[in-house]
């Protein structure tokens, strides 16, 4: 025998609603993960931000963190003399990690020899979205010099979501 328990709204003895805590969650427990990994190829070959791949979660709690866990396979075009660019990560219009246009920052990368290069690396982020409605979070790439690009490998780029109680 089954039963169902439908309710409007939970709230604690003393009428607030419930912490991840009341609710048998400790701080720092996983609640939930999503992960995937790149559908296909991304060529990037620009100066400007380029989407690579995206990847939504909603939060169960407007107190949770989001941990952001990212690593990607990047080949580079070897037709410029200098390539200099670097990754960066966004929740919707708002700067996570990387470089927010001004210097180095996650995945950032430079190289003057001119030959192809290749590289997988990774990062992560914590991130405060305070919400529970779906977010999404965007790995970008920024080329800085010469039209820097390449291509993001399906085989090696990767994003995993993961929610975090406070």
């Amino acid at each position: 025998m089954s039963s169902i328990l439908k309710v409007d709204t939970i709230q604690t003895t003393a009428g607030a609603a419930p912490t991840t805590k009341d609710l048998g969650f400790a701080a720092g427990s996983v609640i939930q993960v999503v992960s995937a990994r790149l559908a296909n190829n991304a060529a990037v070959n620009s100066t400007n931000e380029v989407d690579v791949m995206t990847l939504s979660i909603t939060p169960k709690f407007a107190s949770s963190k989001i941990l952001l866990i990212a690593s990607w396979a990047l080949y580079l075009n070897g037709g410029a003399s200098t390539e200099r660019g670097d990754v960066l990560f966004t929740r919707g219009a708002t700067f996570v990690a990387g470089t927010s246009s001004s210097g180095a920052g996650v995945g950032y990368f430079r190289d003057g020899s001119g030959r192809v290069k290749a590289f997988t690396t990774s990062a992560n982020a914590l991130d405060s979205p305070a919400t529970t409605s779906s977010t999404t979070y965007t790995m970008k790439y920024d080329g800085y010099t010469n039209n820097s690009g390449g291509e993001f490998t399906n085989e090696g780029t990767t994003m995993t979501l993961m929610e975090i109680a406070q």
